[in-house]
């Protein structure tokens, strides 16, 4: 387990590198069983949004409700998870292509969003 952000924010580097490869099934099975710990971990989650809505007591109102979490909610971020699942993989998708002046073919694909990292501290 990683000690320090700088050693978090590397190995999440390293796990997305690592997550390019994967195939479409792979990543589904990955989305649909984050799905499943969002609800196995729900209470966990909730009492550590509490800390965090204490800590930021003293925010404009708007803020603190997209910050809080409630059980409706977490459902609804599980859902997403695995509608996102039902979804065609776009990695790899041509968005355009065009021939260059020189004969060279480009194309635009879609790649990996990269890492998402929240800190939290």
């Amino acid at each position: 387990m990683p000690d320090t952000l700088e050693q978090t924010g590397l190995a999440a580097k390293n796990a997305a590198a690592q997550a390019v490869t994967l195939n479409t099934d792979t990543k589904n099975t990955i989305l649909n069983k984050c799905a499943d710990a969002l609800i196995d971990q729900a209470d966990y989650i909730l009492e550590e949004n509490g800390y965090d809505l204490e800590c930021a007591k003293d925010i404009k109102e708007s803020f603190r409700d997209r910050l809080t979490l409630t059980m409706p909610r977490i459902r609804s971020m599980s859902d997403g998870l695995r509608q996102v699942a039902l979804l065609p993989d776009p990695i790899g998708e041509a968005i355009s292509m065009k021939t260059l002046p020189n004969g060279l073919s480009v194309a635009q694909k879609r790649v990996p969003m990269g890492v998402i990292y929240c800190i939290r501290s």
